[in-house]
């Protein structure tokens, strides 16, 4: 059973959201507004929060862009009618951990959050080597001997799923799954993006780790 913040000004969806979500035996609060999700954040600990990008005031994305200023690594999954490419990616780069478009499938939904409450503290703050580079959550750097370039946070959650498994090979399956929620031809594209862009950083900070693509399979460290 985990604790769920719910930021959805729609009643009707709020409420079909806490119905799921309490059916799987989660703990609920529910709030309709940005401001009154930021007061909840102070006050309380949550293991996710289930967060709408169209809201009064405060927007999704401004929320979640405020919660990493403060240091909050609580996980987001971000739920929209927004979805173009541009939009998605927006709300990834800006802090979001997955990334859902309205009208919602149960059964995606709880098997999103299924995959962002596996990601437990301890291996969200441990920092991750593999050969002479070094993932360092607190600021999502990639840093190796004395040079380091930041990450954005969808590049930090791609590098990282390929460090957690550097002994195997990362379908593009398990990236859709684990980092944007679901599958699709533009979380394909998505894909091949940021692994490109790792791909530079890698280079920019002198690293002899590259991203080998295994042709049918997915990817993996080398």
């Amino acid at each position: 059973m985990s604790k769920i913040l719910v930021v959805e000004d729609d009643k009707d969806t709020l409420a079909t959201l806490s119905l799921l979500l309490r059916a799987d035996h989660h703990t609920v609060d529910e709030v309709a507004e940005g401001e009154s999700a930021e007061q909840y954040l102070d006050r309380f600990t949550y293991d996710l929060v289930v967060l709408d990008w169209e809201l009064p005031g405060v927007t999704g994305v401004e929320l979640v862009r405020r919660m990493r200023i403060r240091g909050c690594r609580t996980p987001v999954l971000m739920l929209t009618g927004r979805g173009a490419t541009a939009d998605k990616v927006e709300g990834l780069d800006t802090g979001a951990d997955g990334y859902l478009t309205k009208p919602l499938e149960a059964d995606v939904l709880r098997a999103a959050i299924r995959a962002l409450l596996r990601r437990t503290p301890e291996s969200a703050d441990a920092a991750l080597t593999f050969k002479d580079l070094q993932l360092v959550p607190e600021q999502c750097l990639l840093r190796c001997d004395e040079k380091s370039t930041l990450l954005s946070a969808t590049e930090y959650e791609v590098a990282r799923l390929l460090f957690e498994n550097s002994n195997r090979v990362v379908s593009p399956l398990e990236f859709s799954a684990k980092i944007w929620g679901e599958s699709s031809k533009s979380v394909a594209a998505n894909i091949r993006t940021r692994l490109s862009r790792l791909r530079d950083k890698f280079l920019e900070v002198g690293s002899t780790v590259r991203i080998v693509g295994v042709k049918g399979f997915g990817y993996r460290l080398d």
